[in-house]
Parts: C-alpha cells; structure tokens; sequence
C-alpha cells in the first residue's frame, strides 16, 4: 500500500494480534481552532492548572480539550467513509470474509451507529472499540487508539472570549408584532481562533490499513466540540510520526516542551515583550517549535524508536498518504482491506477460544 516507507514488516503486523506484541504508531498533532469553538462538558470550558514549562513551573490555568471530544467527531467521519463505500465492499468480499462480517452489513448498507448500534464487527469497532452490557448480545473490545486530553499552549485567559446570544423571531427581532419580546439571552464561552493545541494519537500493534484508515479520519475531520454547525472549525496539522516499541511522551509534556522552545526563541531574539506567550502565536513559529521539541524529548524516552519521519520524509508520506485517500478507487480498496483486516480478526478470536476454554480444564 505505501511506497514511500521502508522496512514496513518492522512497523506493521500482518493481522491484528490477540495479545501486545510492543509495537505502536504515533501520530503526532497540532490541533488549531480555526473559528470561535466550544470545548466544554457542562456549562463552562474545561481548565486545568498546571506548570507553565519543563524549565519554569510556575502554575498557569490551560484551556483543556477532552480526549473524547477529539477522537468522537474522527470515528463520526471514519463511519461516514464505510457508510459511502459499504455496497461495493460487501460484493467484493468473500464468502468467508461475509460470513465474519455479516452483523457490520445489513443488505449491503453498513449497519452500525456510533454509540446506539454496535455491530462488533466493522473496523471502527474493532479498532476503535465498544462496549455492550447484556448477557447475549453484550461484549467489549479495548480500544487500540491511544488518544488523550490535550492542552493549549497558550494560557486560558488569553484563549477564550465570551459571547452574548439571543434568539430571534421570524421577524429577525427579538420582539415580534404583538409587542412580545423573548427572553432567550444568555453568555457563552468560546475558544477564540488560532489557539495550538498539542496532541498524540497513538495506535498500538497497528496493521497498515488500520494505521492509514485512522490517520485518514484525522485529515478529513474538519470540525469538532459543541455547536459544529455554526462554527468548531479546526485543522489537524501533523508534525511528526514515530514508530516504536513503546509509548512516548504524553500531551502534556508535549506542550510544556513546545512552551519551551517558543520562549527560547524569544530571548535568543532579545524580545523582552514576549515573557509570556501571547494569542495569537504564529504558526510557523509554533510548528518549528514543535519539531524541535520532539527531537528533544525523544532522546530521553526509554524505548527503542524503529522509525521517525519528520522534514521530508514525512512530507513524502503525507502526500502519498492524501492522494491514496482522496482517490475513489484507492479508499474504496483501503476500506476493503480494513473489512478484511476486521474478518480476519474475528476468526482469530473464534480460532482461540475453545484453546483458552482448555486451560481451565483438569
């Protein structure tokens, strides 16, 4: 599938594996609000207080972007892709691989719907994950997509802005001709554009159709948070990947080290105004930074890194990666060979289980 990364048999498995086998894929992010955008669990965005940088940890309040409000709008568009391509998969697919796939299809339409409908057998669910209660139909599949909460880079007092709302009559007022005025007012908090958002998607044990179905979920998603109708726009910017035997560095850090290097940069330029990081940040600045960061804080993970693709190499990849995506045919065939993936999994699992059935007996 790709051409342009060498030693894939290192990086990528054959098949999904029952048990670790200690190899993962890390796709390395910088996630940029492009319009006024609503991160929030109740009422109010969501902060976190933490230290300023890896060499000054002074505390600072951060805006803070959940892990489900990032990777629930990608599996929203992963499904819309199986959804498209579903009836033309389904008459390619073998007997066998039908039979392992049958509850993802129902006469030839994709038939699973994100948090009502699991079918447990499509590769949003598999790779994914789900979980059902119930004795007969109930089940659970851990998910092989690391992603966590991610922080902005600059402060919360500098990323949001607060804004009134009303609802209007037919009539574009807020009072219509009868005298009677609405009462719908009220304030709400948003993320202002062009705050940094640092984030590490991470697939463990990956397959090369798993690696390319979800990092082509995170390129087309465009939208994301509350109110994504009306605004949410984000750009999800890749700065790195790396390929390794374990888990790197986390969000967090991530940020507290592109903190660093950006306030380097500062004093190096003798620009006495910029002690402290202020919105608007300039992008290339902030992925310059972030490229230098990771090549700081790789050095000191205690992993083996197979392969990194930054500069160049990376730029290869991407490239081959959007015109392979952005082709009817080749997603079609990249979606077919991810059912598969899924079959070949499911069979594993049918396979295995009655050899750990045997353990038990004496």
């Amino acid at each position: 599938m790709l051409t342009n990364l060498e030693n894939k048999e290192k990086i990528f498995h054959s098949y999904i594996p029952l048990y670790p086998n200690g190899k993962y894929a890390h796709i390395l992010l910088i996630r940029e609000t492009n319009s006024y955008t609503i991160f929030r669990t109740d009422r109010d965005l969501n902060t976190a207080k933490v230290g300023k940088s890896l060499k000054d940890d002074t505390p600072i309040t951060r805006l803070v972007w959940f892990k489900r409000k990032q990777v629930a709008p990608e599996r929203i568009t992963g499904r819309g892709v199986l959804r498209e391509n579903a009836p033309i998969i389904w008459e390619k697919l073998s007997e066998e691989h039908k039979k392992e796939l049958e509850h993802a299809f129902s006469e030839g339409n994709y038939n699973c719907e994100y948090n009502e409908i699991n079918c447990q057998a499509c590769p949003d669910c598999i790779y994914y994950g789900y979980a059902i209660g119930g004795a007969e139909e109930g089940g659970s599949e851990k998910s092989k997509v690391f992603v966590d909460s991610a922080f902005s880079i600059t402060s919360f007092e500098d990323s949001h802005e607060e804004f009134s709302f009303n609802a209007l009559f037919e009539y574009g007022t807020m009072t219509d001709p009868s005298g009677k005025t609405r009462e719908s007012f009220g304030a709400e908090d948003h993320v202002v554009p062009e705050v940094f958002f640092p984030s590490i998607v991470t697939i463990k044990d990956p397959t090369e159709p798993e690696f390319l179905y979800i990092l082509n979920n995170i390129l087309r998603t465009k939208r994301y948070g509350a109110e994504t109708t009306r605004g949410g726009s984000v750009e999800n910017h890749v700065v790195g990947i790396v390929f390794s035997d374990g888990e790197i560095f986390s969000n967090l850090k991530f940020t507290k080290a592109i903190t660093d290097q950006l306030m380097g940069e500062y004093e190096e330029n003798n620009q006495p105004e910029h002690k402290e990081l202020k919105h608007p940040l300039r992008y290339k600045e902030v992925i310059e930074a972030s490229q230098s960061a990771i090549e700081d804080l790789i050095t000191s993970e205690s992993i083996r890194i197979i392969k990194k693709l930054s500069g160049n190499e990376l730029e290869d990849l991407l490239h081959e990666v959007i015109s392979y995506t952005s082709s009817e045919e080749k997603l079609s065939s990249l979606i077919e060979k991810a059912f598969v993936d899924v079959a070949q999994y499911r069979k594993l699992i049918k396979e295995s289980a009655p050899t750990k059935k045997g353990k038990g007996k004496k």
